[in-house]
């Protein structure tokens, strides 16, 4: 079972409203990020993934699509279905650290 960690995070959160596209197996879903770090963030979806989940994160910028690997690392359950997860990024590109980095505190 997996559940939200209570540790210190290693990176600082910052607040977000993203939309995101995961792909995992051969279907997607979408949600939305609420914030993110260099190595993770909290996505809202009406489709959480089980734990443990690897798939591919899709970010539209302008143009293009930031392609991030990531791993579901706990769900959140509120009004009695879940409704939000928390992903660890796997492999962070330049690209998004810059996007993460210009983000307001």
């Amino acid at each position: 079972m997996c559940a939200k960690s209570v540790r210190k995070r290693d990176y600082p959160r910052r607040n977000a409203s993203v939309v995101v596209k995961i792909h995992y197996c051969d279907s997607f879903c979408f949600g939305l990020a609420t914030n993110l770090s260099e190595k993770g963030m909290r996505i809202q979806s009406g489709t959480c993934l089980p734990c443990n989940t690897e798939g591919n994160l899709l970010i539209p910028i302008k143009n293009k699509e930031i392609e991030l690997s990531m791993r579901v690392r706990w769900i959140d359950e509120g009004s009695g279905f879940y409704d939000a997860m928390g992903v660890e990024i796997l492999k962070t590109p330049e690209q998004y650290r810059q996007l993460v980095k210009n983000l307001p505190s």
